[in-house]
């Protein structure tokens, strides 16, 4: 009986240190002091928890009698034990100085243990020391493990401010730790080889618990938010943010600047030793289960056997050397996620805008913003995709980061909804489902996946940087190398074309939500015109790498571009062809000047063109002088004054051009200036 007892109590202690052991590590490094007596508190609520279910376990018997294993194990076990537990972690989280997250899941791991405390004694003293062996060996981590996700959820739930997110983690503090502890009761009363999976399924759940820890590591405690003045629903919001432009960096090919791994190495070799030891002493120790029994003169069952002597070491060698293996870096340096960008209209007091948001929830979103939003003030906004939109609600800002960059922080507003009507609750979980469908199509590469690219792939999502230009200033000059393209975000940009006598020619007048100079990369390397900004304006940039992301993966933005260059052909056509008919009309204008000259001058010269057409002239004499015979004279003559071909009194054709080139030539440098008699 005592041995029974001792067995009962001894994992307590060993699994209390395996999870408090990076718990303290993590505490010391943050300068943090454990509240021990909310250790004590927590341990005599589980024990509390654990007498009461005992009392009533003749009752609860009763009740589900003749239920199936099915009923046994999830109602039965899990979901009678998960509610008293989530009962005792909610009083012993009602009042808990410097409440965190991770002190939630600590205060999951305290009640577990006590309630394991009392059960395992419970069987100890009813059913003997077999019984209590497998039980003590394998329920008890699975109590803390499934009480610390319980204390998780109930935690985040004491974070959150808002019904909606309060609800839906009560909801995960039963249903996930119900479903887990549920299947576990399963194998061990199915028996046969349902047994062997239990260890497998410790180590997974040991798994899970690994995660949430690393998680709530990077979750400020109360104090942290309330100094932010940010709920816990917003600050999620923050936090994912990077995740998205991570995303999309990736997506463009764009190296990240830093690449954290998913785990950490332990750095202790002594815990190496240990976890190693454990695995190879449990797998050498199979062959000789049954001697080992023996030897410890315990009588177990074949499956009890390979159980205590193989699949408890191994997993509690395999759980050591994860007990805090999860980088919490990763979270927030590497993780990324699938943006599904909805256009925000956001209308207010000063007017409307037109915005995009990566992140919407039933409480809040955030918006990529161009300057900082009035927190006193209200906004109605409308969030709509192709075919896809929500009702207008209400909306105040809670937090701005615009200008320079602080850490991680991402550019733009998060904003919390002002009594969402129901219909907008729908348009939420319609918003949900329609992420995660295109995120499992995407993932999957399943058929269209190509096309969710294009649910994030905009102009105003591939810019790497941001720009702040007063009035005047000159975004890039006439002959600079073109190595990046704009997006304005808000202001206005004008086009010049710089000429080589000094002046310039306004080409286009751009206004916010446009992007410029995507067409000189397609081409030169060098900007064919000058961009300046006549007031004050906030400008994107990106380089030409992300352009061509951009062609490759949105279609649309292609489609309009090619549209742009299409445009930019037919005008530059329309406006050659407005030049050549100009020249015409100047050449046809000094052709006939000089023809009225020509009269004019033989007029004056004592020929009345009102009499003769004709004009008999001397050409022998400047033909000799020239080089060339009469007829070439007159005929050069004739051309230049008369619109050639005419005939002139038998001149024939015009002048060849090498017959022009050589009177030209020899006239050069000569001139002529008309007196009056």
């Amino acid at each position: 009986m005592i041995a029974s007892i001792v067995i009962s109590i001894l994992p307590m202690p060993l699994f209390y240190l395996i999870y408090f052991r990076h718990f303290f590590t993590y505490y010391r490094m943050k300068g943090i002091k454990p509240v021990f007596i909310k250790h004590v508190e927590g341990l005599l609520y589980g024990v509390a928890v654990a007498i009461i279910l005992i009392l009533l376990s003749p009752a609860l018997d009763e009740l589900f009698k003749g239920g199936s294993i099915a009923v046994d194990s999830f109602v039965k076990a899990a979901l009678v034990e998960k509610m008293g537990a989530l009962a005792a972690i909610l009083l012993l989280q009602r009042y808990y100085p410097r409440f965190s997250l991770l002190e939630g899941v600590s205060s999951g791991l305290i009640v577990g243990a006590g309630f394991s405390l009392v059960e395992n004694v419970f069987y100890a003293l009813n059913y003997g020391t077999p019984v209590v062996l497998v039980r003590a060996l394998f329920s008890v981590p699975l109590h803390l493990s499934t009480c610390a996700l319980t204390g998780y959820f109930a935690g985040a739930a004491k974070l959150c401010a808002t019904a909606p997110y309060r609800t839906l983690h009560y909801a995960r503090a039963i249903t996930v730790p119900v479903a887990l502890h549920g299947v576990f009761d399963l194998f061990i009363m199915q028996g046969g080889g349902f047994t062997y999976l239990v260890g497998p399924l410790a180590i997974i759940i040991t798994g899970m618990l690994e995660l949430f820890i690393a998680w709530a590591k990077l979750v400020p405690p109360v104090q942290g938010l309330a100094a932010e003045n940010l709920r816990f629903e917003d600050w999620l919001l923050k936090y994912r943010q990077p995740r998205f432009e991570r995303w999309i960096l990736n997506s463009m090919g764009t190296p990240r600047a830093v690449r954290v791994p998913f785990f950490r190495p332990l750095m202790n070799p002594a815990l190496w030793a240990a976890s190693a030891a454990l695995v190879a002493g449990g797998l050498a120790l199979l062959p000789f289960r049954a001697e080992t029994v023996t030897l410890l003169g315990i009588a177990l069952r074949p499956a009890e056997q390979i159980l205590v002597v193989t699949v408890f070491p191994a997993s509690i060698g395999i759980s050591l050397a994860m007990a805090g293996a999860v980088n919490p870096d990763f979270f927030r340096l590497s993780m990324v996620r699938i943006p599904v960008i909805f256009d925000a209209v956001l209308k207010s007091p000063g007017g409307e805008d037109s915005l995009v948001s990566f992140d919407i929830t039933p409480v809040n979103c955030f918006l990529r913003t161009f300057e900082p939003l009035d927190p006193a003030g209200e906004a109605e906004i409308v969030f709509e995709r192709k075919g896809f939109h929500s009702p207008a609600v209400k909306a105040r800002a809670v937090w701005n980061n615009h200008g320079a960059h602080m850490g991680d922080e991402p550019t733009g507003t998060i904003v919390k909804f002002i009594g969402p009507p129901l219909s907008f609750f729908r348009f939420a979980m319609g918003y949900y489902y329609y992420r995660l469908r295109k995120g499992i199509i995407y993932n999957l590469k399943l058929p269209g996946f190509e096309g969710v690219r294009r649910l994030f792939m905009l102009p105003q999502t591939v810019m790497q940087s941001e720009l702040v230009l007063r009035a005047g200033s000159m975004v890039f000059r006439q002959g600079e190398d073109a190595n990046s393209f704009y997006f304005i975000k808000k202001g206005q940009v004008n086009i010049y074309k710089e000429l080589d006598s000094g002046k310039r020619i306004l080409l286009e007048s751009m206004e916010a939500g446009q992007i410029f100079n995507e067409m000189a990369l397609l081409g030169e390397t060098r900007r064919g015109v000058t961009a300046e900004c006549p007031v004050n304006t906030i400008l994107a940039r990106a380089h030409a790498d992300n352009l061509e992301a951009l062609i490759k993966y949105n279609p649309d933005f292609a489609f309009a571009l090619v549209r742009k260059l299409a445009g930019r052909v037919d005008r530059t056509q329309e406006s050659l062809t407005q030049t050549i008919e100009y020249i015409q009309k100047l050449a046809d204008m000094r052709s006939a000047h000089s023809r009225n000259a020509a009269v004019l001058l033989a007029w004056a010269m004592g020929h009345d063109p009102r009499g003769s057409g004709s004009l008999a002239v001397d050409a022998d004499t400047p033909a000799a002088a020239l080089d060339v015979t009469p007829d070439e004279l007159l005929r050069y003559i004739a051309g230049s004054l008369f619109e050639a071909p005419h005939d002139h009194e038998g001149l024939g054709t015009p002048a060849d051009p090498r017959l022009v080139a050589s009177i030209e030539k020899r006239l050069s440098g000569t001139g002529l200036k008309l007196v009056r008699k």
